[in-house]
């Protein structure tokens, strides 16, 4: 069983047996992330709504409200969300996660500096300025101020895998990888996705016509058991260039 998991609170609010097969294995032991959706759905999630989920779900993570490109509107987010966590006195219940967002470089920063005190986790979007070569994302995160260094990164989603080596500093005298100490865990959903087209990680570029809306997407339909295979296949994969190897 995989022990880190992500998902969309409004997917869950209209399928309560996926929330509930997530809600038993955080039971278990797992590491649940729980996202607001404004990345897949393109806009922000009702507040009364999210917070349904999240008490239903217990999840270990929760990903504060954010609006897409908009620093200020997200600032604005994450304080009522923060100051909400707080009322209903949940702050001890899960680990806070903020997304920073900006139109500009300057934006972002602003945003960054306004949510990071109130976070545990800062989330680094995949999709910010259409950045589909990661080059915008992997020079954030090296360079994101050292007092801050306490605060573990979390990357959401990926594009270009190529993109996961771009976080490993240096590999030891006895040959093992030296990864960069913020950068604690990613998500995507780019494996599935690639299997239920019967397509393997092939190159480390995922190719980006695979990426579609998350909503829209049939995670119901059975699958076959060749799909089953290349799914494990294509996360096993990924796995491996995590650890900084090739084959």
């Amino acid at each position: 069983m995989y022990k880190r998991h992500l998902v969309i609170a409004p997917y869950l609010l209209e399928n309560p047996d996926i929330l509930e097969f997530y809600r038993l294995l955080i039971t278990k032991g797992a590491d649940v992330i729980l996202d607001n959706g404004v990345y897949e759905t393109g806009k922000p999630m009702d507040l009364d709504d999210y917070f349904k989920v999240i008490r239903k779900l217990k999840p270990t993570q929760v990903v504060a409200p954010d609006v897409w490109g908009d620093w200020q509107n997200t600032v604005l987010r994450v304080d009522e969300f923060f100051g909400r966590v707080e009322k209903e006195r949940l702050e001890t219940k899960f680990e806070m996660m903020g997304v920073p967002h900006g139109n500009n470089i300057e934006e972002w920063m602003k945003c960054y500096y306004d949510i990071i005190p109130m976070c545990d986790v800062i989330g680094l979007s995949v999709g910010e300025w259409d950045d589909k070569l990661s080059i915008i994302r992997p020079f954030f995160a090296m360079n994101l101020d050292s007092r801050f260094d306490h605060v573990p990164i979390h990357l959401l989603g990926l594009w270009n895998a190529d993109e996961l080596q771009s976080y490993i500093t240096s590999v030891d005298d006895a040959g093992n990888v030296v990864k960069h100490p913020r950068i604690r865990s990613v998500d995507t959903s780019m494996p599935f996705k690639l299997a239920m087209r019967n397509k393997s990680i092939g190159t480390r570029f995922i190719p980006s016509d695979v990426k579609s809306d998350f909503t829209k997407m049939d995670f119901k339909a059975e699958w076959t058991e060749e799909q089953q295979k290349i799914a494990i296949s294509n996360v096993e994969t990924l796995k491996k260039w995590v650890e900084g190897k090739d084959e």
